[in-house]
């Protein structure tokens, strides 16, 4: 379901992961991303849990701005996600009593949440004006905060159901911390202790992990990725979520799928012009009679994509021609023009001591009469040169001196 449109009230997790067995209260004392979180929340009868946050959320779409929500049983099971039918009812109702009955008092967060009062509700009071309608009154924090969150972009992906704790929490403390990037570290431990999981070390990393990964394969954040040994282990998230086009193209001609989601995000738009300069450099290659790595070939145009002359701009020409001759000016009879430097200095650095120092000579005079075949051969110098053997392009510059 979407979940764009969430008070950033709910970044506290008020709705655990996961069942906390018989408990009726607990106690949260964390820090995120440099941020302190100290609450406690207690029921009467059992506190609110995993599909909980999807009745709390459907409920917050359905609310009016004043936070009263006027629907029926029916259009909430919908909007919630879970179905119809008697038995999704009756799970239902006993999901608004849990949001109901917990009372939540906040010891201390971030100024930004703009919490008023120390002790709120989720939902305030559940009224049926007629058979089959309901009307549910949000909490005054909650209410108070909607107009905010409703100005909030879509995410245009549904988030899955198992991981809208995890994506709730992240979205949040994205949004409360300001980072300028669209990567977020965090304190796996203290994440887990936030989100209410339970159990062992390894099972709370486990149900972690899978959560994480379910919201990258859904294509809701770039990547998601537990790092560092246990004790210190952190859950890095990009939210840069790559092209799937773009992926499958790469994917296409070789590059592993983990690498053409780096370069699709990477390289954004320019992906199918370094593709198409790839391919050129390649066919450059194969029409001199060499073999090559297509493979290789096209990741040294991604990972340098202007040495190929791929611009990243598009007001530049994307393809490696020969420079022009700067016009000779014209000047009074009594001063000396400068000299033209021919500029093959570029192909001198490539070849190197493959070349004979009469050699790097005699092709800068060649260049010098024949400026036009510059371009090519500095395109097949960069291919070879790629493909880590020089030896076919020395060949080349050996024979068009001899000719």
């Amino acid at each position: 379901m979407q979940a764009s449109a969430f008070p950033l009230i709910l970044v506290l997790a008020l709705v655990t992961g996961c069942r906390v067995g018989t408990a009726t209260s607990r106690d949260v004392d964390v820090t995120l991303a440099g941020l302190a979180f100290r609450y406690r929340v207690h029921s009467t009868v059992a506190l609110p849990y995993g599909a909980d946050l999807r009745v709390l959320l459907a409920l917050i779409e359905l609310a009016a701005d004043d936070g009263v929500a006027r629907t029926t049983w029916a259009a909430l099971l919908r909007a919630a996600d879970l179905g119809a039918g008697g038995r999704q009812q009756v799970a239902l109702r006993a999901a608004l009593e849990r949001l109901t009955r917990a009372r939540y008092t906040v010891m201390h967060a971030p100024r930004a949440l703009g919490i008023g009062v120390e002790a709120f509700s989720l939902v305030d009071e559940i009224t049926e004006p007629r058979p089959g309608e309901v009307r549910v009154v949000l909490g005054h924090e909650l209410a108070r905060q909607l107009p905010a969150a409703r100005t909030a972009p879509p995410t245009g992906r549904d988030v899955p159901a198992g991981a809208l704790g995890l994506y709730v929490v992240l979205a949040g403390l994205r949004r409360l911390a300001g980072s300028r990037g669209e990567v977020i570290s965090l304190d796996l431990r203290a994440l887990c202790r936030l989100l209410g999981l339970e159990g062992r070390g390894n099972n709370q990393t486990r149900t972690l992990r899978t959560m994480a990964v379910t919201l990258e394969q859904a294509g809701v954040v770039g990547s998601a990725e537990i790092d560092g040994a246990r004790g210190v282990a952190r859950l890095c998230v990009d939210f840069d979520v790559a092209d799937p086009e773009h992926v499958r193209r790469l994917v296409e001609v070789g590059l592993s799928k983990v690498v053409a989601k780096r370069y699709a995000v990477q390289l954004g738009p320019d992906v199918p012009r370094c593709l198409a300069r790839a391919r050129e450099v390649i066919e450059t290659y194969r029409r001199g009679g060499r073999t090559c790595d297509p493979v290789r070939l096209t990741y040294a145009v991604l990972k340098d994509p202007t040495r190929y002359g791929v611009a990243l701009d598009a007001a530049l020409d994307p393809v490696v021609t020969a420079p022009a001759r700067p016009p000779v000016p014209v000047l009074a009879p009594d001063v000396e023009p400068e000299p033209v430097q021919p500029a093959p200095r570029t192909l001198t650095f490539i070849f190197g001591k493959a070349l004979k120092g009469e050699e790097h000579d005699r092709l800068k005079a060649h260049l010098e009469a024949h400026p036009d075949r510059l371009g090519e051969l500095l395109t097949s110098a960069l291919a070879a040169k790629a493909a880590g053997d020089l030896t076919p392009a020395v060949e080349r510059v050996r024979a068009l001196l001899a000719s």
